[in-house]
């Protein structure tokens, strides 16, 4: 296993990929709570926009591996940098696509490119600070996404109208370009010594030491999907609860401005309780906001299951991300996320339809299957020799640290 402290800690990387990610946030969230309300406009049916979720679920599963060993091949900056710019050119292209169908591919290649980087951008920060401060590290990040998050939706709102959805994905390609250019000039590389020459096979994902990582991690995509950041949210709060698109922003700006805190506590919490006892907790307090959240007509009732959801799903990302970076050897750890991220998009590119589906049947169905996987997070969680685990053992062929 590498000793990550005999690397240098650029801790500023931290300031440069909070700012950055905090305005490329913001940019994004000017649509994407009604993403799937611009695509019904496109002419998308229900069951057609839970088909292009999945899609673009494929898409990331297909790239992400990649990405994980372009980064330990290249660094974790060129994948960042150069992925932040594909991403601004692909969002920019759908914004001129006159159908659904060419919208949904032209996506598809803003997913990909968003996915290529993901694991460079999963580990830079946690690799740029000492392993205690992973949980500060991650909360930083996570409260300057959630000013990105306050100002997007009500910002969304409030020019929709004005410039129209094609207006906002160009505002936000130019916002991806200009934080493409920032983070090329002012991130260091993190990539720790020997990292390429340690051997990591995709199979290796299987094996006993990183197995509870893949299942959480798959249920994890799932429970953000089936909640925050899929399609089901949006399209009940129109179909069940009758508010309009600029409604469904405003309430999701609100949600985020009274659970920005959250991010700074969550970190605390993770540093002085732990990331597995704080995953665990945050799953089972999503599970049970949601629920109260669908059972909800009144303005104060919507709203504040708003505020619990996206409460709920901050802790979730900050011990999430703190315990991923905890439980994989940093001679592997891209590859793994990589790998890692690549089966949990396959899985919710499988299970995203089946909840379309679901949702003909009843409109709550997708949120009732919450329960499902937050059950198996937990039972993940409580398995033993999570805080001792590294790299797989090498099978043969292999040259995986032990």
């Amino acid at each position: 296993m590498l000793d990550e402290r005999a690397q240098a800690f650029p801790e500023g990387n931290v300031g440069v990929m909070a700012a950055s990610t905090g305005l490329n946030v913001a940019a994004i969230l000017l649509w994407v709570s009604v993403l799937s309300l611009i695509m019904r406009d496109l002419g998308a049916s229900d069951l057609q926009i839970s088909w292009c979720v999945a899609l673009w679920n494929v898409a990331n599963a297909l790239v992400q591996y990649e990405g994980g060993r372009l980064s330990d091949r290249l660094g974790r900056v060129p994948l960042i940098v150069w992925s932040t710019y594909l991403s601004a050119v692909g969002i920019i292209a759908a914004a001129f696509a006159p159908s659904w169908l060419l919208f949904a591919l032209l996506y598809t290649v803003w997913n990909a490119a968003n996915a290529v980087g993901g694991p460079a951008f999963a580990t830079i920060v946690g690799e740029s600070v000492p392993p205690e401060r992973r949980g500060w590290a991650y909360g930083v990040m996570e409260f300057v996404a959630s000013l990105g998050i306050i100002i997007g939706p009500l910002a969304g709102a409030r020019l929709l109208p004005i410039v129209e959805a094609k207006g906002l994905f160009v505002i936000t390609g130019l916002v991806f370009l200009s934080t493409a250019c920032f983070r090329q000039f002012k991130l260091k590389e993190t990539r720790p010594a020997g990292s390429r020459e340690t051997s990591f096979r995709f199979s290796q994902v299987f094996q006993r030491s990183l197995r509870p990582v893949l299942v959480v991690s798959v249920a994890f995509q799932l429970l953000m999907l089936l909640t925050l950041w899929g399609p089901f949210m949006a399209l009940y709060s129109s179909d069940v609860m009758g508010l309009t698109k600029a409604q469904i922003n405003v309430y999701f700006g609100v949600a985020f401005a009274a659970s920005a805190l959250c991010s700074l506590l969550a970190g605390k919490a993770v540093d002085r309780f732990g990331h597995k006892r704080v995953l665990a907790w945050s799953v089972a307090a999503l599970t049970g906001a949601t629920l109260l959240w669908t059972a909800q007509r009144g303005v104060t009732g919507i709203g504040v299951g708003f505020v619990l959801i996206a409460s709920a799903s901050q802790l979730a990302a900050v011990s999430f991300q703190t315990y991923r970076m905890s439980v994989i050897d940093p001679g592997i750890r891209t590859r793994a996320v990589g790998a890692v991220g690549a089966l949990s998009s396959l899985s919710a590119a499988l299970a995203v339809p089946v909840a379309g589906w679901l949702k003909a049947a009843t409109p709550g169905a997708p949120f009732y299957l919450v329960i499902l996987v937050a059950v198996v997070t937990i039972v993940a969680l409580s398995g033993p020799g999570l805080r001792q685990m590294a790299a797989p053992t090498a099978a043969p062929g292999g040259g995986a640290a032990g």
